[in-house]
């Protein structure tokens, strides 16, 4: 019965509530350094655009862009119809593996992209997720950051680690205490963050004396020769003094979960500023949660919590240090609310067919 149970909780998919705020006042005839899209219902831009979707329902995608401002611009209007692309090519239903590759594979072909036709590019950061069902995979480059939270997760990542002893290079036996697997899991998506933060989408290959393909290397050889430079890096046929320092999925952080009711309750996504607050995930995963079901609220609350942070970070400094700071103040958060309902009783589908078999069994030693 316990395990029927377990079965018929592990079906269930959530509701998916999304919304998203930008602390940055935006301009129309300007662009951003920072970039988000919501789309919360992916199955019908997927028919739109006339291409199959293998993912469950509800299926939403969420993505938050920083950096350059033609770079973040790019990477928010094109990741939808990579991934989409991808995902075409996946089987009837799409596996973990497949979801990670598809989204992880659209990253790096917008970074590609980027450096073969605007070479000079710094490029951006960027945060994923996508839920189809009761997965939920997300994928981290660069700097931008994300977090999952729920109650259960929570008490998994910092409960207590398993006792035990070891023997240590000077030979002494001591005592230590090592995370399970199930906890260093937990604590990792608690604090969603790249592998390298250092690798931007589309940051353009490094020249022979490691400066960038910008403004001083167009006018030296002129932008087709950049240009040629660039493509070939990113397509790994690099002539002398061409790096390829292209994205690469050894450089993302790519993560697959199966959602839980009691122990996923929310995601936060996000540009550089979630994890350069100093807040803890648990802290401010607490504040969202406080405005559930409302993710409007979650958004703005936490990214103007985040902001004052960073604002308090550089009091004391000189004026202009405090003016430049507070350009990278700036804060994008996007919350995603789970929604879960009701635990179904698994007793009516169970109990019938235990009755059953106790009746056959009767007629039997009769």
């Amino acid at each position: 019965l316990a395990a029927g149970k377990f079965l018929c909780a592990m079906s269930v998919a959530p509701g998916v509530c999304v919304d998203a705020h930008c602390t940055l006042q935006t301009d129309p005839k300007v662009k951003v350094p920072i970039r988000h899209v919501l789309i919360r219902d992916l199955a019908k831009v997927a028919s739109a655009l006339k291409q199959t979707l293998p993912l469950e329902t509800p299926s939403a995608l969420a993505m938050a862009f920083e950096g350059d401002p033609g770079a973040a611009e790019h990477c928010a209007k094109g990741l939808h119809s990579k991934l989409l692309k991808r995902l075409g090519k996946a089987s009837k239903t799409a596996t973990d593996a497949e979801l990670g590759r598809a989204l992880g594979g659209s990253l790096v072909d917008l970074d590609a992209e980027l450096r073969e036709q605007r070479p000079g590019l710094e490029g951006c950061s960027g945060v994923v997720a996508l839920v189809a069902g009761s997965r939920l995979c997300v994928v981290v480059a660069g700097s931008c950051a994300g977090s999952m939270w729920g109650r259960g997760l929570c008490a998994l990542a910092l409960g207590p680690s398993s006792a035990g002893s070891e023997v240590g290079k000077d030979g002494v036996l001591r005592k230590s205490s090592k995370e399970t697997p199930e906890q260093k899991r937990a604590k990792g998506l608690l604090r969603l963050r790249a592998k390298n933060i250092n690798q931007q989408i589309g940051g353009s290959v490094v020249m022979p004396g490691g400066k960038r393909p910008g403004s001083e290397a167009v006018a030296a050889r002129g932008a087709a020769a950049v240009k040629a430079l660039s493509a070939a890096a990113a397509t790994g046929r690099g002539g002398p003094g061409a790096s390829s320092a292209g994205l690469s999925p050894d450089d993302l952080l790519v993560e697959v979960a199966h959602l839980r009711g009691g122990e996923h309750s929310l995601v936060l996504l996000g540009s550089s500023g979630l994890q350069r607050s100093g807040l803890s995930a648990q802290d401010v995963g607490s504040v969202a949660d406080a405005c559930a079901p409302d993710a409007a609220k979650a958004s703005q609350v936490v990214a103007e919590l985040i902001k004052e942070r960073l604002k308090e970070a550089s009091k004391g400094e000189a004026n202009w240090v405090q003016q430049e700071k507070a350009k990278a103040s700036e804060v994008t958060c996007i919350a995603l609310l789970l929604e879960w309902p009701a635990e179904p009783d698994c007793t009516e589908a169970v109990e019938p067919a235990a009755k059953k078999a106790r009746a056959d069994t009767e007629k039997v030693e009769n």
